[in-house]
């Protein structure tokens, strides 16, 4: 029985993470999205650095003349810089490109729905596609060159599965307020758990976007404070990053959050000891450190939204 188009894409994009994977010996990290992707099957980042957006196209069919014919719809085609898509020949590669080069290169038609759509019709000897052309085993090195030329970032560690409920609520609990408060960002989780990243973080419709590392607490340590430590053998100080942590009383409401830039967290934590920052924060009430990034959880998603539109 032949896969169902749903399947096959899912095939294709399977294929091609396991490609740039093995390609990049690992640097490009894979990030999946939570919900509707907007025309993103996977986000990728060498090193934890500013992601691309990736779609994965298997071809409509072959032509006699082995050209392949692809048919994508205009509003899953990314307008923005950090857009780019494979256009997928079986499993010995695709023409890989940015959105710009698509929509410059295409033609316009519609689907049989009425749909608008690009159009492409593809062979690795045309002068128009053929540059584009990628063998599937240079799929690595390719994005990497698309996704961070001459970028210097920090290597992550990879830990293993979680085990901590506490820390899963609460990355869980984040996800949920943020999804439920705006669909103006789009959220990916990791393929395998990185130190330091939670979540990323897109503003729907563009190349903006932040990672996210969730901490959370049901405990007060002073009658009025929450405390948490932040390792320093994974913290880098990442413009693209920031942290949320989270206070939750035993038995009430999720609430209040703090979101700190990774530069701040830098600056304003005490030193802490040889191994760990030392975030500080009252729950209430005046803070010197900290009043500035303590938000309602409802407030979260607009304070994000609002970063990112920079």
């Amino acid at each position: 029985m032949p896969l169902a188009p749903g399947q096959q894409g899912r095939v294709y994009e399977n294929l091609v993470e396991n490609s740039y994977t093995v390609g990049s010996d690992g640097r490009l990290q894979t990030w999946l999205p939570v919900l509707d992707s907007r025309g993103v099957d996977r986000a990728l980042a060498v090193d934890s650095g500013p992601p691309l957006f990736l779609q994965v196209k298997s071809h409509e069919r072959r032509r006699q003349d082995n050209r392949l014919s692809f048919a994508i719809p205009l509003s899953q085609i990314g307008a923005y810089s950090r857009w780019v898509v494979a256009l997928m020949d079986a499993t010995t590669g695709g023409y890989l490109m940015p959105g710009a080069a698509l929509l410059r290169l295409g033609t316009r038609g519609r689907l049989v729905d009425g749909r608008p759509c690009i159009r492409v019709t593809a062979s690795r000897s045309s002068p128009r596609w053929g540059p584009y052309w990628t063998p599937m085993w240079d799929f690595g090195r390719s994005l990497i060159q698309l996704a961070a030329p001459g970028l210097r970032a920090a290597p992550l560690e990879v830990l293993p599965e979680r085990s901590q409920e506490e820390g899963a609520y609460f990355e869980a609990a984040i996800t949920a307020a943020l999804l439920g408060a705006t669909d103006r960002l789009v959220l990916y989780r990791p393929a395998v758990d990185f130190a330091g990243r939670d979540l990323l973080v897109q503003l729907a419709g563009s190349a903006s976007s932040f990672y996210i590392q969730v901490k959370g607490t049901f405990t007060l340590d002073l009658p009025d404070h929450v405390r948490f430590q932040v390792r320093r053998r994974t913290f880098w100080p990442d413009p693209h990053l920031r942290f949320v942590f989270c206070y939750r009383a035993p038995g009430g409401a999720l609430g209040p959050v703090w979101l700190v830039p990774a530069s701040e967290l830098l600056v304003r934590c005490h030193p802490g000891d040889k191994e760990h920052l030392s975030f500080e924060a009252r729950v209430t009430g005046s803070d010197e450190r900290w009043s500035e990034f303590r938000l309602a959880p409802d407030d979260l998603s607009a304070a994000l939204v609002a970063e990112l539109q920079g």
